[in-house]
């Protein structure tokens, strides 16, 4: 009886440190809306099938936006670099580059046979190509390829790709999560069924999980979590320090962490 009180209050203590909420404070409806990106100022930067780049502070108000002459859909978006929004257009093959201000610099070619366009904290680019089953970094400045990484480890079509300022993760349809960091050998993990990522915490390396009402942070390099309770299931996260975006069709909710 002693050990059964025992196990209880450790599972009460548990749960009341490592589950905790997140805070609603603003929402904003955006049709079409394929990918959002955080700033460490807390701009929002949100891509849509139409080609726009809306940019809004941290109260969701509205401050510059960008459009695509040929209307092609915004599939990346980083703002990891000082003062330059990277963009992604993968249906013209072209890496777009704005200033904080949402003013184009400059427009680059990608070549034809990559499928995932992603962007790391310098000017290069993670290219997939899943034909050959190779992740290449690439330099669209000087038009070539810097590195390759094998993925054929990965047994189905990948279905999520990001990065952090140290990694890049990538999701196939067979539910197998493959990590792949600077200089390090790159780490492959099967996924439960319950497990979707869904988002990335770029400066804090940490992976972000949908578990039903549970948003779970887990820390790349040690594994360590913590999870939160939500009410409503996002398709896409990003966070920074306390703050979270969560992506839903058209709709974008801002989130803190609740104080204890």
């Amino acid at each position: 009886m002693k050990r059964l009180l025992i196990l209880t209050f450790f599972i009460l203590v548990w749960g009341w440190v490592f589950s905790q909420k997140l805070i609603k404070t603003d929402s904003l409806t955006v049709q079409g809306v394929t990918v959002i990106e955080i700033d460490p100022s807390l701009n929002l930067y949100v891509g849509t099938q139409q080609g726009d780049v809306f940019q809004y502070n941290a109260g969701l108000e509205k401050m510059n936006e960008w459009t695509h002459p040929f209307r092609a859909a915004v599939t990346s978006i980083s703002a990891i670099y000082p003062f330059r929004i990277q963009t992604a257009l993968f249906s013209v093959k072209e890496n777009i580059t704005l200033d904080r201000y949402l003013r184009l610099l400059s427009t680059s070619e990608i070549p034809e046979n990559m499928d995932f366009i992603l962007h790391t904290k310098g000017p290069y680019l993670w290219l997939i190509d899943e034909d050959d089953f190779l992740i290449n970094q690439y330099d669209p400045i000087n038009k070539e390829v810097l590195m390759k990484i094998d993925c054929s480890v990965l047994s189905g079509k990948i279905i999520y790709a990001n990065t952090t300022t140290d990694y890049l993760v990538v999701v196939d349809d067979s539910g197998k999560l493959l990590v792949v960091g600077n200089n390090k050998e790159p780490q492959i993990e099967n996924l439960s069924d319950d497990e979707r990522l869904v988002g990335v915490d770029r400066y804090a390396n940490l992976l972000i999980f949908n578990k039903g009402n549970k948003v779970e942070l887990r820390d790349i390099l040690s594994g360590d979590f913590i999870f939160y309770t939500v009410e409503e299931s996002p398709e896409q996260v990003m966070k920074y320090g306390p703050h979270y975006y969560f992506f839903m069709g058209d709709k974008i909710i801002h989130l803190i962490e609740e104080k204890n």
